[in-house]
């Protein structure tokens, strides 16, 4: 059940669902069926979002430094705030930035010394049944 349209006499009848359609000045466009899947909205919004006055300051390469100057309180004490702007240092920063890795190596130190120490619980409770 579709609608047929014919837009200029160059280009062909096209026949497309009925809620995909629109004309608008003699150009056809589609638009977002009544009810997507939340699979193609996630996808859709995950495209498609507002740069950041963080993100353009990591273009500029300055971010760093603000956050250092600026946001160094909220920068040390919030861990969910410290994560985003390591990611956005990553993703957009144009030069390497030393500290920034030196900061992740030490965190995944941690992770890992955690890890480790959990393991050999692990083990010695296994060794000691």
């Amino acid at each position: 059940m579709g609608v047929v349209f014919k837009i200029h006499s160059s280009v062909p009848i096209q026949t497309v669902p009925n809620y995909a359609v629109r004309a608008h000045f003699g150009i056809m466009m589609r638009t977002v069926p009544p009810n997507p899947s939340a699979d193609v909205a996630a996808e859709r919004a995950s495209l498609v979002h507002p740069i950041t006055y963080y993100e353009q300051l990591a273009d500029a390469g300055g971010l760093y430094d603000f956050l250092q100057t600026t946001m160094r309180e909220r920068f040390e004490h919030d861990t969910s705030f410290r994560y985003q702007m390591l990611r956005i240092l990553l993703q957009r920063s144009n030069v390497v930035l030393p500290e920034v890795e030196c900061v992740l190596l030490a965190e995944l130190r941690d992770a890992l010394a955690v890890f480790l120490s959990t393991v050999e619980q692990c083990h010695k409770q296994a060794a000691s049944l």
